[in-house]
């Protein structure tokens, strides 16, 4: 085998060297789209498992309440406990550094003498401590600072020394912070090394007292946090069913590793489709690695034959061709994970601004490599080409020394007497692909994840593509007539070399068909969902003015406000009313939840609800006065709740059970959302800090003018975001266009690796035909007439890729919105079609169609013509 690998597989490879390159490089582009991804996601839930260790420290299990803080007489409570150590109070929150363009400060309250027993804090000393530590003989040298030392003083802070060196801060420095209860002056204390908490987001954090915290943060007697440490001896799961008794059903006792389970299932249909997306460029990659196999046996028939005749056997030839595919996937796959290596640093930036944006707050500066990420990508990259290659090496084997050393034998019986009945097998194997599709759109997601669905879009591209074939001829006989009357007898060969070359074109074709497919469908559906949300927004959303502190939209990186400023805000003359919203996450049934909380008697006067189940008019009343929540057409759909039936929630006053008033169609959260009044809220959370004010104006007053008299009068307390309802809803636009950037990549990755399908199977068939042009030339046709009969080729491979892969791509589109996604998030999409988007991307992606066959088009003008006519 080594022999034969050696004289005959090298041999060929080397003398095809341009298109190996090819094919190597669609499967390089398939495994580094795949990898990049892969690291991103592994990045960006690493970065936060790394935050939450470094939170934790030696904490084994956290005290925390759904949706909000708790009373701080637990904490005795726990204390006493058997088998508990130390338990450490934590509040915490973000602030808005002054003068920064939003940079956030995560800050945490401790009590740094019970801390210590928890967390390991690296204080390093100021100037002054660093000269006296230098002074002669050691005499004068200051001692590491006493915690007591530190936080004696109400606006006393420690800063991590890496976001002190950012902004050139050091001991005695002062900082201003938007807090809740506005602008204020802390003084750094101390800077702490980057180990233990500091290491969390990536070096921005910060500690204050827990008192002082407590007061700045509008928390007195509230704490968000227990982080307990265990005694030597006690056994974890006992110590935590100890204090779950012992504290109750107010809050939740849970180990520091469940906060990241959670997040890994907030973020779990995200990364998974996200990670399909990526398997496209890998599944066109199939294509062109079954293109070039498949002209590989086409084009070593005679040398196979040879071989037969000299006693190789079957199997030895399919091992053959089975080793050579091997090693194009291995090499393909190994450079894949470099480049994926690379793409991921740009993946990961999009990734982790639409994560912040959408779920949690997340600094990822290191990307993670596992080894099975590594070893997916040497998997999948390394396999696809010989399950590609199947049928090709196959057929390799199958053919017999005698018809083996007749060129192109076989290939012209296929042509000549099995053409009907091999387009037939196809045509009949794509129909029953495409009817399974349909079976398996109709089956249920597994554990929320659809599966089915995926596997239907699968089987659909793949059934278009054994189709193929059938619209390959279909079009070139259409064409012809066209062709004929635009191009001449340029035309007529093009049409006719493609169906002389059936089985090598139409895969070529397939290829683009895919890539387009998937152009069509996922900018479908992405304008569908934004079109959708726009026109809910726009019924919603009806405030003049949407007030935020410190980011304009995003609920996981804002400061919060205290509830009081509403009332400041309402006396500015010109303003009617002011809504105070809220979000929440909370549980259900373990699952995170995200829970809306706002003033509904003033909402609902001016905002339009879709109700799914339930009338406004009384579902609102339900709600004021009964204390009754309304959930979204997700959240029913994932739980088989409805209207009429009980939510009950763990609160941080106990258990409490709220009546379903109706169904919404919501599209604030993918994970579902509940929609409860501030007043029932209070009275169950006793947490008065609000996100986002919502204030509507009276009749005749101009929203910029009072936006500006908002910003004059407040500007010096807290940093506000005054935006108009237009620049409001123009910003959920902008998130909504950054959540999908790094579909489009995928996308245009994809379409790269299906044009190099189109140049590859038009250089093998320039070689193939190496003699029909030698033999155009000798009759008299010129260089500028072979150019043009290939480009005529590369365009109507174009053409016929387009026309197949809209109407694939329409079936995907109803895939990925009737199924995938209602399976995912449990939304209701109007399917709506982005025609320019479509026009544009069908003339680019023609055009460079046509710009793929240059190359081979030139390569066939310059043939020699001696070397045709002499060649095989």
């Amino acid at each position: 085998m080594l022999t034969l690998l050696r004289v005959v597989s090298l041999r060929y490879y080397r003398a095809n060297l341009l298109r190996t390159a090819i094919t190597v490089l669609g499967v390089t582009l398939g495994v580094a789209v795949l990898a990049a991804i892969r690291i991103t996601n592994v990045s960006t839930l690493r970065a936060f498992e790394r935050s939450v260790e470094a939170i934790a420290g030696r904490a084994r299990l956290q005290v925390m309440s759904d949706g909000g803080s708790f009373d701080e007489r637990l904490l005795p409570i726990a204390r006493r406990q058997p088998g508990v150590a130390a338990a450490a109070p934590v509040v915490e929150a973000r602030m808005l550094v002054a003068g920064t363009p939003g940079e956030m400060l995560p800050v945490v309250g401790v009590d740094l003498l019970a801390d210590r027993a928890v967390r390991d804090y690296d204080f390093k000393r100021g100037p002054r401590e660093r000269r006296g530590a230098a002074s002669a003989n050691g005499a004068d040298a200051a001692p590491q600072p006493a915690p007591l030392d530190l936080l004696v003083q109400p606006n006393a802070i420690l800063l991590s020394e890496r976001f002190a060196e950012r902004y050139g801060l050091r001991v005695g420095s002062r900082l201003d912070l938007f807090t809740p209860t506005g602008k204020k002056q802390f003084e750094i204390k101390a800077l702490l090394g980057f180990q233990g908490p500091a290491r969390a987001l990536s070096g921005n954090f910060a500690v204050l007292d827990i008192a002082a915290a407590q007061v700045h943060l509008e928390k007195l007697g509230r704490l968000d946090r227990i982080d307990v440490a265990l005694q030597p001896g006690f056994p974890l799961d006992d110590v935590q069913a100890r204090l779950q008794h012992a504290l109750g059903e107010r809050v939740r006792v849970e180990r520091p590793e469940s906060r990241t389970a959670s997040v890994e299932q907030m973020l779990r249909s995200f990364h998974v489709n996200l990670f399909a997306l990526s398997l496209i460029a890998l599944f066109v990659g199939m294509f062109l690695i079954y293109n070039t196999v498949s002209f590989a046996v086409v084009q070593r028939r005679k040398e196979i034959g040879i071989l037969r005749s000299l006693g190789v056997t079957r199997r030895r030839i399919g091992w053959l061709f089975l080793v050579e595919t091997l090693a194009l996937g291995f090499a393909g796959s190994i450079l894949g994970l470099l480049l994926g290596l690379l793409l991921s640093k740009g993946a990961l930036q999009l990734v982790s601004n639409t994560v912040t944006t959408l779920f949690i707050l997340v600094s990822v500066r290191d990307l993670t490599v596992t080894p099975g990420t590594v070893l997916l990508g040497l998997v999948l990259g390394t396999l696809s080409a010989p399950l590609s290659a199947l049928p090709p090496i196959v057929s390799a084997t199958c053919v017999a020394p005698t018809a083996a050393l007749q060129r192109t034998g076989a290939e012209l019986a296929f042509q000549q007497r099995g053409l009907r009945r091999g387009v037939a097998r196809l045509t009949l194997a794509g129909i029953l692909g495409l009817l399974l599709a349909w079976v398996l759109a109709g089956l249920k997601a597994v554990n929320d994840v659809p599966l089915f669905g995926y596997a239907a879009c699968f089987v659909t591209v793949l059934g278009a593509a054994l189709l193929m074939p059938l619209g390959t001829l279909l079009a070139t006989r259409l064409a012809r007539p066209p062709l004929e009357r635009l191009f001449g007898i340029e035309g007529r060969l093009a049409g006719d070399n493609l169906r002389s070359s059936l089985g090598r074109t139409s895969i070529a074709i397939a290829a683009l068909m895919a890539g387009f497919a998937m152009v069509v469908s996922v900018g479908t559906m992405i304008h569908s969902f934004k079109q959708t949300v726009t026109a809910w927004v726009e019924q919603t959303v009806r405030a003049d003015l949407v007030i935020n502190q410190a980011s304009p939209v995003s609920s996981s990186a804002n400061v919060k406000m205290p509830a009081r400023i509403a009332t400041e805000i309402a006396s500015v003359e010109g303003v009617a009313e002011v809504d105070r919203f809220k979000a929440v996450n909370v549980r259900y049934r373990g699952r995170p939840v995200f829970m809306a909380v706002g003033e509904l008697d003033i909402f609902g006067r001016y905002s339009r609800f879709f109700f799914l189940e339930g009338r406004k008019t009384e579902a609102l009343r339900q709600v004021i006065e009964n204390g009754a929540v309304l959930i979204s057409e997700n959240f029913s759909v994932r739980t088989g709740l409805h209207r009429g039936d009980t939510l009950r929630l763990a609160t941080p006053s106990g258990p409490a059970e709220f009546p379903i008033a109706g169904v919404l169609l919501d599209y604030t959260s993918d994970r579902g959302t509940i929609t409860i009044d501030r007043r029932t809220f209070l009275k169950y959370w006793q947490d008065d800090l609000v996100d986002t004010l919502g204030v509507f104006l009276r009749p005749g007053f101009d929203p910029q003018a009072v936006a500006q008299a908002i910003t004059r009068r407040f500007g010096e307390r807290y940093s506000l975001f005054v935006m108009t309802n237009k620049a409001f809803k123009a910003e959920i636009v902008k998130i909504l266009d950054q959540s999908f950037q790094i579909t489009y990549a995928l996308e245009i990755i994809a379409m790269i690796v299906a044009l190099l399908g189109i140049l590859n199977a038009l250089f093998a068939s320039i070689i193939e035909r190496t003699r029909e042009i030698g033999i155009l030339r000798s009759v008299g046709a010129v260089a500028r007439q072979i150019r043009r009969i290939v480009m005529v080729e590369a365009a109507l491979m174009g053409l016929v890729a387009e026309l197949t892969g809209f109407l694939t791509g329409v079936a995907l589109a109803y895939l990925l919105i009737n199924v995938i996604n209602k399976q995912s998030f449990g939304w209701t999409i109007q399917t709506a079609y982005p025609a320019a988007f479509l026009i544009v991307s069908t003339l680019v992606i023609f055009l460079t169609a046509c710009l793929a066959g240059y190359l081979p088009a030139r390569r066939a003008a310059a043939t020699d013509l001696k070397e045709a006519l002499h060649y095989e």
